[in-house]
């Protein structure tokens, strides 16, 4: 396939995505897989769809400098502009001459503006060092906004909560392309075995610094293709995520519920720790998501795991007191993880964190339910917001005086020879950054029940 190609599909996913058909993750695996699309035209569709998405208020901003006010743009017309200036300005992979030729070329039989995108490229392209932003000092939210493109509501409430150079720096952090982390399946093999049989197939492999059967992958080919995966030696998690599991601390024997348990990953490393001994049951309101859980428990040998469709924010009466320890990852605005989904900055809104806590503080209290005297209860987010995070649980322990709260580092896995005693807070939480920790931005608190 050639680079034109790519271009254009890349164009055909902006577009579906501007029309809200499907995620971006979703249309990428569907245009790989219909397109037969090869591993060196997969990554830089990759690189074009997410790269435009992650720089595209910036993007804008830059366009409308050189676009006449006559000139109205329609989406096609914009995105094609979209895809040539962060050719030519974002990155430096591709020479300005091709961004711009391939550019002119899809707006031919796209809409018919070739010499507006003609001209508007190569305007951007002369001028771009001479581009002004809004003075930092003077201007702070709107010059953070437009030189890391992001909202610039989010960018406001960022600065109220934590000043200027910390929003720049986790600006800066959650716009670099996140490291591909896996975890080792102990279950079926170890960290050392599995680094070496992906060394094999070509794969660059850097250990992780923070949990004990973490790698980090580098220049991968499709990991479903990998006979590791194949085999079940491993899954993608990121290092944060898998810290969750440690704070959780289950015992093998035990009974586990985690209440909103999809795809599983969380819930097939709680099996690992609990060497595959015990039960847990793994709640989800979707059908096709518990198919999911069951296909990646099928694939790690994880064989204690039943999924169940059940809603988390509703109580399930059978299992009222019943469960050693409940994990409750609920859903969130995912705030934390824009280094690997850069459009939630441009799907969230403020109101709509305001409307997740409600749902997060319902679901952490069904789950309360579930415990045995003594039991413990983890909450967990991959989101960066207090109303996510330590208010709902503030919330909830001011409504249940019957928990409270333990702090989170004895139970950090002791890794060459230390405890990550950094990623605690003053309350006992643990809140990540990327900027910070270089990893997604997680939360997580663990509670005990009083007997």
């Amino acid at each position: 396939m050639n680079p034109k190609s790519v271009r254009k599909i890349a164009l055909e996913i902006l577009l579906s995505w501007e029309e809200r058909k499907s995620d971006v993750s979703s249309l990428l695996d569907r245009a790989i897989r219909e397109e037969q699309i090869q591993d060196i035209d997969k990554a830089l569709l990759t690189e074009l769809v997410y790269g435009v998405l992650r720089w595209r208020g910036r993007l804008d901003y830059i366009i409308k400098m050189f676009v006449h006010s006559r000139h109205n743009l329609d989406d096609v017309t914009l995105n094609i502009l979209r895809l040539g200036a962060y050719q030519l300005i974002i990155t430096d992979k591709i020479p300005p001459y091709a961004a711009i030729n391939e550019s002119v070329e899809l707006a031919k039989p796209k809409c018919g503006r070739k010499n507006l995108v003609n001209a508007v490229l190569r305007a951007s392209q002369r001028n771009q060092t001479e581009i002004e932003y809004p003075n930092k000092d003077e201007n702070p939210i709107q010059y953070l906004s437009l030189r890391y493109s992001y909202p610039e509501w989010m960018v406001a409430r960022w600065i109220k909560q934590h000043g200027v150079d910390w929003t720049a720096a986790f600006c800066e952090a959650s716009n670099q392309v996140a490291p591909l982390c896996v975890r080792t399946n102990t279950l079926l093999t170890n960290r050392d075995a599995l680094a070496e049989l992906l060394k094999q197939e070509g794969v660059e492999v850097d250990y992780s610094v923070i949990v004990p059967e973490g790698l980090r992958l580098r220049k991968y080919p499709t990991l479903t293709q990998l006979s590791a995966y194949k085999r079940g030696w491993f899954s993608v998690q990121d290092e944060s995520s898998m810290l969750t599991s440690y704070i959780l601390d289950p015992q093998p024997e035990e009974f586990i519920i985690d209440v909103c348990a999809a795809p599983g990953g969380k819930t097939t490393h709680i099996a690992q720790i609990m060497q595959n001994r015990g039960k847990i049951v793994a709640f989800d309101i979707s059908e096709s998501k518990l198919s999911l859980i069951k296909e990646n428990c099928q694939r790690l040998g994880v064989e204690i795991v039943t999924p169940m469709k059940v809603d988390a924010s509703v109580i399930h009466n059978p299992f009222i007191n019943k469960a050693d320890r409940v994990l409750a990852d609920v859903p969130c605005s995912n705030l934390g993880i824009l280094r690997r989904h850069p459009e939630i900055r441009w799907r969230k809104t403020e109101s709509q964190i305001i409307a997740l806590s409600e749902l997060q503080y319902k679901i952490l209290k069904s789950a309360s339910n579930y415990l045995k005297p003594n039991g413990i209860l983890v909450y967990s987010t991959c989101s960066t917001e207090p109303e996510e995070n330590e208010q709902v649980v503030m919330r909830f322990l001011s409504e249940h005086p019957n928990f409270e709260i333990e702090n989170v580092v004895p139970f950090l896995p002791i890794f060459n020879g230390r405890r990550s005693e950094n990623l605690e807070s003053e309350t006992g939480y643990m809140q990540t950054y990327p900027h910070l920790h270089d990893m997604d931005g997680f939360f997580v608190a663990r509670m005990k029940r009083s007997g």
